[in-house]
C-alpha cells in the first residue's frame, strides 16, 4: 500500500464503510447493494484524488470503474428481473435470488472478458 499506514488506514475505513452498507442492504434493500457497488466505481475513479497511494497500479481505477458499474448493472437487471417473475409467478424470494445469481455470473463473466481483452 505504499509503505504509508496513513493509506492504510485509509483503505481501511473506506473498505468498513462499503462492508457496513453491504450487510445493511442484503439484510433491508438489495438496491442498497446495487448502489454501493456503482458507488465504488466511482470513488476508485477518483481513488487518486480522495487517497494519496502509490500502492494502486495505473490502469486500477478505470477497470474498478467499468467491472463495479457493470456488475451494479446487471445486479439491478437481475433482481428486477427475479422480482418481476415472483411478482408473476408468486414465487417470492426465489425468482429474485435467481435473478441475483444470474447477474452475478454474467458480472464475473464480464470481468474475466475484461482481464482476456474479448
Amino acid at each position: 500500500m505504499g509503505g504509508s499506514t496513513h493509506a492504510l488506514l485509509a483503505e481501511a475505513a473506506v473498505a468498513t464503510a462499503f462492508l457496513a452498507v453491504a450487510i445493511v442492504g442484503f439484510r433491508s434493500s438489495l438496491w442498497l447493494v446495487v448502489a454501493a457497488l456503482a458507488s465504488h466505481g466511482i470513488l476508485d475513479l477518483l481513488h487518486g484524488q480522495v487517497i494519496a497511494n502509490s500502492g494502486v497500479p495505473v490502469w486500477w481505477p478505470a477497470f474498478c470503474l467499468a467491472y463495479d458499474c457493470a456488475a451494479a448493472a446487471y445486479l439491478a437487471a437481475g433482481a428486477f428481473l427475479g422480482w418481476l417473475a415472483d411478482q408473476f409467478l408468486h414465487t417470492s424470494p426465489y425468482g429474485l435470488a435467481v435473478g441475483l445469481l444470474i447477474g452475478l455470473i454474467m458480472a464475473v463473466r464480464d470481468m474475466l472478458r475484461l482481464r482476456d481483452g474479448f
